[in-house]
């Protein structure tokens, strides 16, 4: 027969354990969270500074293609199926295109959530 005092040692260990678990899970997703919304922030950033240093003219076409295939922008002429010529191209880009939450559906929803509660925890220890 097992003793009650070594039921209980083996039932906290493994909770002791699960917490463990859980606990590491949790950083770990956190982690993974942050690093994609960083790595999103910086190529917003770089494409602002990218974008910047076209200017009206001064930059050439080939400059504004090589900045649209660098973003995977679209390019066209400003009426729709027209090919893009110097006088009239049109580029639509954006820094989240075809980006990890766009690929991954149903973890964009936990991304928002936990992306809000971290905010809405940093706005309750600045004020």
């Amino acid at each position: 027969m097992v003793s009650n005092s070594y039921v209980s040692r083996v039932f906290l260990k493994f909770v002791a354990y699960s917490v463990g678990i859980m606990v590491a899970v949790g950083v770990a997703i956190a982690v993974f969270v942050y690093s994609i919304e960083s790595h999103e922030v910086r190529t917003a950033q770089q494409m602002m500074q990218d974008a910047s240093r076209l200017q009206i003219e001064a930059a050439t076409l080939n400059d504004v293609l090589a900045f649209a295939r660098k973003y995977n922008g679209d390019v066209a002429g400003s009426e729709h199926g027209k090919p893009c010529l110097e006088s009239d191209c049109l580029i639509t880009t954006a820094p989240n295109k075809n980006d990890f939450w766009e690929r991954h559906p149903k973890l964009r929803y936990a991304g928002t959530r936990i992306s809000k509660k971290r905010m809405a925890f940093l706005s309750l220890d600045v004020g």
